[in-house]
């Protein structure tokens, strides 16, 4: 990535009622091809059944919309939409030589929920 790129990441917080949040994926946008990668947790630990399914169809549900209308379009509808399933984080500049796996390992495998309190919205 070059020092002209200023490609943004933020933290998906999956947050099922009555249930503890918890990391559960990174949204990395592109900022030249307006491009949005995911990655989203493949087994998270909720009980509700409708949150599951939820769940299996977001990757697919936010890739077929940054298609149609890109990937800043995307995070700016979850940016201002209120959600009661999931949050996530404020933006942030997607340091030097990481990728969406290195942050993924860094905040979804190995990151506290506590510690990621700050900056939730949507």
């Amino acid at each position: 990535m070059s020092s002209a790129q200023t490609n943004e990441w933020l933290l998906l917080l999956l947050c099922p009622p009555g249930e503890p949040r918890q990391p559960a994926g990174i949204l990395l946008l592109d900022s030249v091809s307006n491009k949005l990668d995911i990655k989203l947790n493949p087994t998270i630990n909720v009980e509700d059944e409708l949150v599951l399914e939820f769940w299996a169809e977001l990757a697919d549900d936010l890739k077929r919309q940054a298609d149609e209308v890109g990937g800043a379009c995307v995070i700016a509808r979850l940016e201002e939409t209120v959600s009661l399933i999931i949050q996530i984080s404020s933006r942030s500049v997607v340091p030097e030589g990481q990728s969406i796996e290195d942050l993924y390992r860094e905040h979804v495998d190995q990151a506290p929920v506590k510690e990621l309190s700050q900056g939730m919205g949507a």
